[in-house]
C-alpha cells in the first residue's frame, strides 16, 4: 500500500475512535464493528459526492472490508457500500473495476446495480489477460499489436512449427501491468451462447442421482478459516498426506499451511506477478508454481528457498504438474504450449503446441512417459513425452476443459468442463466410458477417489461426490454464502479447501 495511503487512513482513523466510543454511548447494543463500517461508509459517500474519487474509493474498499464482517443479517451494509463503490468506479472511468463490483453484487442477490443480468455460468479467476478479471488495479495496461504473421493470435492459438507461414494468425499481445493494491473481484462473464452446455433440465436431475434430483444437499461444516494472503486465492493444493495446504495468490506469494490449526507455517516469495498455480511433488518435499511473470518456480519446502527457476514461456503460466518420479515436471500457458523440464538441470527437454488455445490443465501418467493437456481447445490431448508426438485426442467436451486427473493405474482420464460436465475416458483407446452430470456453474476441479470413485468442486459452491460406475451422484454438499473461486481435496476426500471472496482460506469437512 503507498505511502500516500498509509497517511490518509492514519488521518481517518484519529477520530475513528472516538466514533465508536460515541455510538456505543448513544446505543449500547449497537456493535463497534457496525460504527467502524458507519464511519468508513459515510466518509466515502461523502468525498464521492464531493467528486473526490480517490479518497472515496479507498474510504469505501475499506467500508467493504468492514462490511464483509459483520453478521448475515447486516448483508445489506455490504450491498450499500459495494453499490456506491461501483459508481465511484465508473466516474474514475475504471470500467473493468465497475464490471467487477456489479458482478460481486449480482452473485449477493442485488440485481439493482446496472445493466442487465449475463447470462450463464460465471468465470472463474483463473489467470486470463483478455478479460477484466486479470488485475485487480491496472494502473498502466499497455496492448502492442504488430502486424499479422505466423505467431500466436491474441487467443493464444499455437501454431504448428514448421516452415509454413500461417499469415491469418496474428501475434500475441503483450501486457504492461503495475502491481497496485488489489481490490476488485473476480469477473463472472458470461459464457457466449455458442458455447453454453445443452443439457436440459430433466435429463440434469436424473443423471445427478436422488440428491441431484430432490435437492438434499448436505452442508459442509467450516472447520478453519487461514487468513494471510492480500489477494485471491488462485490455486490450492494438499500435500499427499493430508497435514499440509499449499495456496497461491494475486498478491504474488506463495503460503504454507497446518490445514489443522489454520496456521501459516510458510511463505514463499520470488514471483513478481501474479502466482496462478502451485502444487505439491509426489514426495511432499517441493513444490511447483507458475505465474504470470512467466515463469515456473521449484521450491524446497522445509527450507523455503527457490530451488530452481524454469524460463521459456512467453506469455503466463496458467498450470503445472509433478511426474510420479519428480524428476520432470511441466508446464501449460496462455501462449499455446506446454513445455517439459529437467528438474535437476532446470532446463527445458521438450516443447509440445499444436493449436491447443491456453492450456489450463496437466497431469501425467504414473509412469512418467505419457502427459495430458486439455484447455480453451475443448479436448484432452495425450503426448508421448519423449518424441514430442500426439498419442491421441479425447474429444466431447462442449467448452474449455478446467482440470484433468489420471487413474492409479493409469487406465483412466478424468476430465471437467465449464460445460459443467466431467467426463471418465479409457487412456488406452480414447473412448469416453462414462459422462458425470450435476454441477449447475462452472467446474474448477475433479479428481479421482480411488478406482471408482470421484470428488469434484464448481462455482456453483458445491462438491459432489460420483460412483464412477454408474455416474451417479452419490452425495452433494453445499458450501456457505461465500466465493469458492479455488478448490482442493485432502486423499481422503472427507476434507477440501477452499479460496474465499474475503481472501481468506476455508477448511471444510463433509459429513
Amino acid at each position: 500500500m503507498s505511502l500516500h495511503t498509509n497517511r490518509l487512513k492514519k488521518r481517518m482513523l484519529r477520530p475513528l475512535a472516538a466514533v465508536v466510543a460515541l455510538s456505543l454511548l448513544l446505543c449500547p447494543y449497537a456493535s463497534a464493528q457496525e460504527a467502524i463500517w458507519s464511519s468508513y461508509n459515510q466518509d466515502g459517500v461523502k468525498f464521492f459526492e464531493g467528486k473526490e474519487y480517490d479518497k472515496a474509493e479507498k474510504l469505501l474498499i475499506e467500508a467493504v472490508k468492514e462490511a464483509e464482517k459483520l453478521p448475515p443479517e447486516d448483508a445489506q451494509k455490504l450491498l450499500q457500500s459495494l453499490r456506491v463503490l461501483r459508481k465511484v468506479y465508473l466516474a474514475m472511468g475504471k470500467g473493468s473495476q465497475a464490471a467487477q463490483i456489479e458482478s460481486r453484487l449480482r452473485s449477493l442477490g442485488d440485481m439493482t446495480s446496472g445493466s442487465s443480468s449475463s447470462s450463464g455460468p460465471t468465470e472463474d479467476p483463473a489467470s486470463d489477460p483478455s478479460s477484466a478479471k486479470y488485475r485487480e488495479d491496472r494502473v498502466a495496461t499497455t496492448f502492442k499489436q504488430s502486424t499479422p504473421e505466423p505467431a500466436h493470435n491474441e487467443d493464444s492459438k499455437a501454431v504448428y512449427r514448421d516452415n509454413t507461414p500461417d499469415t491469418s494468425k496474428t501475434t500475441e499481445k503483450e501486457f504492461t501491468i503495475s502491481t497496485q493494491y488489489r481490490t476488485d473481484a473476480p469477473t463472472e462473464t458470461s459464457v457466449e451462447d455458442s458455447e453454453k452446455p445443452i443439457i436440459e433440465p430433466r435429463k440434469l436431475a436424473s443423471a445427478a442421482g436422488f440428491a441431484g434430483l430432490y435437492g438434499g444437499s448436505k452442508k459442509a461444516i467450516e472447520v478453519v478459516r487461514m487468513v494471510g494472503h492480500a489477494g485471491w486465492i488462485k490455486a490450492l493444493d494438499f500435500s499427499s498426506d493430508g497435514n499440509k495446504v499449499l495456496s497461491s495468490s494475486q498478491d504474488n506469494s506463495i503460503r504454507l499451511w497446518n490445514p489443522n490449526s489454520g496456521k501459516e507455517i510458510g511463505k514463499f516469495e520470488g514471483h513478481e506477478d501474479d502466482v496462478n498455480c502451485v502444487i505439491f511433488s509426489p514426495s511432499g518435499s517441493n513444490a511447483l508454481s507458475g505465474g504470470s511473470d512467466k515463469t515456473v518456480r521449484l521450491w524446497d519446502i522445509d527450507q523455503g528457498t527457490e530451488l530452481k527457476k524454469f524460463e521459456g514461456h512467453t506469455n503466463l503460466v496458467t498450470c503445472v504438474a509433478f511426474s510420479e518420479s519428480g524428476s520432470r515436471v511441466a508446464s501449460g500457458s496462455y501462449d499455446g504450449t506446454v513445455r517439459i523440464w529437467d528438474t535437476s538441470t532446470g532446463k527445458q527437454v521438450k516443447q509440445l503446441e499444436g493449436n491447443l488455445g491456453t492450456v489450463r490443465a496437466l497431469a501425467f501418467t504414473p509412469d512418467g512417459d505419457q502427459i495430458v493437456s486439455g484447455g480453451t481447445d475443448k479436448t484432452v490431448t495425450l503426448w508421448n513425452i519423449n518424441t514430442g508426438a500426439v498419442v491421441r485426442k479425447f474429444s466431447g467436451h462442449k467448452n474449455e476443459i478446467s482440470s484433468l486427473a489420471i487413474s492409479q493405474d493409469g487406465n483412466k482420464i478424468l476430465s471437467s468442463s465449464r460445460d459443467l460436465t466431467i467426463q471418465l475416458w479409457d487412456l488406452s483407446t480414447g473412448e469416453p466410458l462414462k459422462l458425470l452430470q450435476g454441477h449447475t456453474n462452472w467446474i474448477q476441479k475433479a479428481i479421482f477417489l480411488g478406482s471408482d470413485k470421484a470428488i469434484s468442486g464448481g462455482l456453483d459452491k458445491k462438491i459432489r461426490l460420483w460412483d464412477l460406475n454408474t455416474a451417479k451422484e452419490i452425495d452433494s454438499y453445499q458450501i456457505s454464502s461465500v466465493g469458492m473461486w479455488s478448490v482442493a481435496f485432502n486423499p481422503k476426500g472427507d476434507q477440501i479447501v477452499t479460496g474465499s471472496d474475503d481472501f481468506s482460506i476455508r477448511l471444510w469437512r463433509l459429513p
